[in-house]
């Protein structure tokens, strides 16, 4: 606020004769600012301070006084008063995550004026890494479109991955020039990791951007993880002469890996808190990891006394367990494969059988193992339904499958599809019902169908004598959506409940993703152009997201609620990018500072969050 000296009534004449012999302009003070603290604002929000507190001068009121941004960008602008005080309002959406200074500039009635900077942290952003036909590779802040270049004209990046503290992932050259790189965009600075190693390859990152990666060639491999915050690698395994690798990380954020050579390996833990290896199992046999569960245990596989094949689980909670070890003398003696688990942690597995293959599921909290079907068939693992049911089918022969569904509470199997027909699973409903297909051996079509887990019965969708009906997705409102594949091919969406609706008709329509609500997009080409809409399951209706004279292609769904698209403009022949909120398509990329031009592809999307 301005501070003004107000000069008793004898001091009048005394004042004004100084003002005139001195000039008035020497009077007049500059105005001053007080220090303004670090600011900090979450992405793809509008920030605004008021600078009023920090402000003053003495002859001037802050609202006489104008306003302008130095640099830095954004506005200021005076509110409205309150209380005898007139805000002074700047406002800026700043392009992505990083720091930002901001200069700005208040100037007298007098003409004289003062600067002063603060300095501002965006703090998060949602970001897509876009490819740059195959030298280039850009990251798009998907909540204000602001694009920030990675690399440009270089040998071809390929984007493997991005952290939660604003690092891009990426690859370049290939076999013994293989080099691992990440793009800080805090910074907006590239490194490169382990500069003294080749053949350097991203394997996998923990929740908090820790990067796995392996060096050295595929006969003696090592294994390592860098810290983007440090800068510091640290050896996780590098025997020399074995192959140190094949790692997954856990929920639990532990690396799991491999040690070994010559077709025998161990499996090993690194904890990255620690710093520090931990044997899981070292037998003389090979030891394999078959996969990590979302609960952070991890399936792998022993080559047991008899040559058989036995599988196990582990994690930090129940030390090693052997999957199966309650079965009988045979079934032990037999080769064991992961297949699927439940979302209560049972695990599904295949069993080879003397006599076709059989289907167990074994409960990891009680280490009882049941049998699923043991009949002398092929019976192999399908899926597992958002209720938990475990679907399978029994095979017969390539053009004959059998489908069945198995219940752990109930531990019984029912016989879903028993024809001479092939069926298989495809996805499951939110309800825990599911979509399965039928190929007919008599008109030699795909049908679509649902089946109902608690009524047992089953509901055709689609199908219409010798037209294939291919499934496309169920989308989070159970809504199937499936392309009749007719001389005009038609694509359906079919709700939960009621009938199906005709989304598109010829033009070879191809679904592509759901964004929200029952709503997705599709593509259509019609004389050898391909278009991109939109379909608003709430108002029945396709809106248009591009059908320029050029081709469109979709890219992606964003996390802020917009479709990017790629279209090739008019007079060019490459594919610029472009984003749509809804109502409008609004162009991001265009020929760079040189007038060179590239084709743009959407390549992966990650957020961020310091």
């Amino acid at each position: 606020m301005a501070h003004r000296l107000r000069p008793n009534a004898p001091l009048t004449g005394l004042v004004l004769a100084l003002a005139a012999c001195s000039g008035s302009s020497s009077n007049n003070a500059a105005p001053s600012f007080g220090t303004i603290p670090q600011q900090r604002v979450a992405g793809g929000t509008t920030f605004t301070l008021d600078l009023e507190p920090y402000v003053q001068d003495r002859e001037d009121a802050d609202a006489t006084m104008t306003y302008s941004v130095v640099s830095g960008g954004g506005a200021i602008a005076l509110g409205t008063p309150s209380g005898g005080v007139t805000p002074v309002e700047y406002t800026n959406n700043f392009d992505t995550l990083g720091n930002y200074t901001v200069l700005v500039r208040a100037t007298d009635s007098g003409g004289k004026s003062t600067d002063t900077s603060f300095d501002l942290e965006v703090t998060s952003a949602r970001l897509a890494a876009v490819q740059q036909n195959t030298s280039g590779l850009l990251l798009l802040d998907v909540d204000t479109n602001a694009t920030v270049q990675v690399v440009s004209g270089g040998n071809q990046p390929d984007y493997v991955g991005g952290t939660p503290l604003g690092c891009a992932i990426y690859q370049i050259g290939t076999g013994v020039n293989k080099q691992l790189w990440i793009y800080d965009l805090v910074t907006r600075s590239s490194r490169r990791i382990a500069t003294d190693k080749t053949w350097v390859t991203y394997v996998a990152q923990t929740s908090t951007g820790r990067i796995v990666f392996t060096s050295g060639p595929s006969s003696d491999t090592d294994l390592w993880i860098y810290n983007p915050s440090t800068g510091f690698t640290t050896e996780i395994s590098a025997q020399a002469g074995e192959i140190d690798g094949s790692a997954v990380v856990t929920t639990d954020d532990l690396v799991f890996y491999e040690r070994g050579n010559n077709g025998q390996s161990d499996v090993w833990y690194f904890d990255p808190t620690l710093g520090t290896s931990t044997s899981v199992a070292t037998a003389s046999s090979n030891e394999v990891i078959r996969g990590a569960l979302e609960n952070g245990a991890v399936m792998f596989t022993r080559i047991g006394g008899g040559g058989e094949t036995d599988l196990y689980y582990v994690s930090l909670a129940t030390g090693v367990l052997e999957v199966g070890s309650d079965l009988g003398t045979t079934e032990q003696s037999q080769s064991k494969t992961y297949a699927g688990v439940t979302s209560d942690n049972k695990v599904v597995f295949e069993l080879a059988a003397v006599s076709g293959t059989d289907l167990y599921v074994w409960n990891s909290s009680s280490g009882t193992t049941r049998a699923i079907a043991t009949n002398g068939e092929e019976d192999r693992f399908e899926g597992v339904t958002d209720s938990d049911v475990i679907v399978y089918r029994r095979e017969f022969s390539s053009s004959n499958h059998d489908l069945y569904v198995y219940t752990w509470a109930g531990n019984a199997s029912t016989a879903v599809a028993v024809t001479s027909d092939r069926e298989n699973y495809l996805a499951s409903l939110s309800t825990g019902d599911f979509v399965y297909e039928r190929f007919s051996s008599g008109d030699q079509s795909m049908d679509v169908i649902v089946y109902s887990v608690t009524g047992a019965s089953i509901v055709t969708l689609a199908e219409t004598g010798a037209d294939d009906f291919t499934f496309q997705a169920v989308l989070s409102d159970d809504t199937v959506v499936y392309l009749h594949e007719a001389s005009t091919p038609v694509l359906y969406a079919h709700p939960s409940s009621g009938s199906a609706i005709a989304v598109a008709t010829g033009n070879a329509p191809v679904f592509k993703q759901e964004t929200t609500g029952g709503d997705f997009v599709y593509e259509t080409t019609s004389t050898g152009n391909t278009d991109v809409f939109l379909w608003d399951d709430s108002g029945s209706t396709s809106v248009t997201i591009g059908n320029a004279a050029g081709d469109e292609a979709f890219m992606a769904y964003t996390a802020a609620g917009t479709v990017l698209f790629t279209r090739v403009t008019t007079g060019n022949t490459n594919a610029d990018l472009f984003v749509w909120n809804g109502t409008t398509a609004t162009q991001v990329t265009d020929e760079d500072t040189a007038g060179q031009r590239y084709d743009h592809t959407v390549v992966g999307s990650f957020a961020a969050i310091l």
